[in-house]
């Protein structure tokens, strides 16, 4: 699985979950551009979350949250990798991590809210519960 501490290095991290996805394009992307960047963290990411592989992609995302200089001027913003990487958790049917929400919120208290608001919906089945504590989140999404 995920389990960082069984793994060396991030490299060989970085192929034990490449393959045991099976997702032939990551790999491909992978092997011709490594994952040392944020635009190439984010790119696996991306593939793995096209792909359905959305645990897999959490992890790549987190990777690429972990190499961005956290400024709001370097694209995709530091606020967008956590939101994704939460959500791919909760699509995993994982719980996020606190610690994480609450780095979100630094960021953005309304992505956080987002992601929470989510997660009272899916997991707790609390829709209309979820659905006020998202509020207009949309409205700072990338996309408008």
């Amino acid at each position: 699985m995920l389990n960082s501490e069984t793994i060396s290095s991030p490299d060989s991290t970085y192929v034990n979950i490449l393959h045991s996805c099976h997702d032939h394009q990551a790999i491909a992307y992978y092997e011709k551009h490594g994952a040392s960047t944020v635009e190439h963290a984010f790119a696996i990411a991306n593939i793995l979350h096209i792909h359905s592989k959305v645990l897999e992609a959490s992890y790549f995302y987190r990777v690429a949250f972990d190499l961005h200089g956290k400024t709001q001027t370097e694209f995709p913003l530091p606020q967008s990798l956590l939101q994704v990487r939460l959500l791919c958790l909760l699509k995993s049917s994982n719980v996020p991590p606190p610690e994480e929400l609450e780095e979100l919120a630094t960021y953005s208290p309304a992505l956080a809210n987002y992601i929470r608001g989510i997660q009272i919906a899916w997991q707790d089945g609390k829709v209309g519960q979820g659905l006020d504590l998202i509020g207009n989140a949309f409205e700072i999404f990338h996309s408008g």
